[in-house]
């Protein structure tokens, strides 16, 4: 991927990512000339894993691959915690799909790098 144009790099999480897409909210860092710790990338993602071993309505894991499928948005396909492929559902916009990246994906991929991933929020009321 380090070749390819139109490679876009962030740093998230301390982790150099190279992705195809931009990543709205993030800024851009310098390609990183040592390894990238994570791609993101649009290629076909099967619709079901062989030989997944627990799934979920909308998810199944097989060894090292999670995939998850948002419906009307994408499905993306997880691998050893250091790739994200995914792939548009059919009328999807796909301005949706870096919202699913950089949340739910990229926790999931945290997740498979033995991470501990936190959601958290705040309100704050009468000041």
């Amino acid at each position: 991927m380090r070749n390819e144009p139109n490679v876009h790099f962030y740093c998230i999480a301390g982790l150099s990512v190279g992705s195809e897409i931009v990543l709205p909210g993030l800024n851009a860092a310098a390609p990183d000339h040592g390894t990238l710790g994570v791609t993101i990338r649009a290629r076909v993602v099967p619709a079901a894993l062989a030989n997944a071993t627990a799934s979920g309505p909308t998810w199944q894991i097989a060894g090292q691959q999670f995939l998850l499928r948002i419906p009307g948005v994408a499905r993306f396909l997880l691998t050893a915690g250091n790739e994200i492929a995914f792939e548009a559902e059919p009328g999807a916009d796909t301005g949706d799909i870096p919202i699913f990246i950089l949340g739910t994906a990229f926790g999931i991929l945290m997740h498979q790098r033995e991470q501990i991933v936190l959601h958290a929020s705040a309100v704050r009321v009468n000041d």
